[in-house]
């Protein structure tokens, strides 16, 4: 039902950005966002969804287990399989969050504002690794 609603949407984000749709079969999107990697697809579960992969990059290995504890952190606020979450693209190594989108009501332009928004995420997540209370609890003790 939402099939076709897909796919226009993909055609008018790439007409937004100036650049042609590289997958014909619509299997997935892929674009870049304030520098930020994304990748969109036609949820197979829920036909009303776009799913989005944001790509945070790959975590530094000397605070890896710190780094991913906080992201575990972070996905115990989802209660399900369809709230946002993090995880780890088991090819690359790097973080991705993934969120679903709603296509009814939705427009390319939406879209972009949605991944803007995260794209801000990935960029704090490439700076901070969301540690920053660690970081300042410990400049904290130091100074005690």
């Amino acid at each position: 039902m939402y099939e076709d609603k897909f796919k226009q949407i993909i055609d008018d984000i790439y007409q937004l950005i100036d650049a042609a749709n590289p997958d014909p079969t619509y299997v997935s999107c892929h674009l870049e966002v304030e520098g930020i990697d994304f990748t969109l697809a036609h949820s197979t579960d829920d036909d009303d969804k776009i799913i989005s992969f944001c790509d945070y990059g790959t975590p530094p290995m000397e605070r890896r287990a710190e780094i991913l504890t906080r992201l575990l952190e972070a996905n115990m606020l989802s209660y399900d399989s369809r709230s946002p979450h993090f995880a780890i693209n088991p090819e690359t190594g790097s973080v991705i969050f993934i969120m679903q989108i709603p296509l009814e009501n939705l427009t390319a332009q939406g879209v972009i504002d949605i991944l803007t928004v995260q794209a801000m995420g990935a960029g704090t997540w490439g700076v901070t690794y969301f540690l920053e209370d660690i970081e300042q609890e410990l400049a904290a003790a130091e100074m005690e």
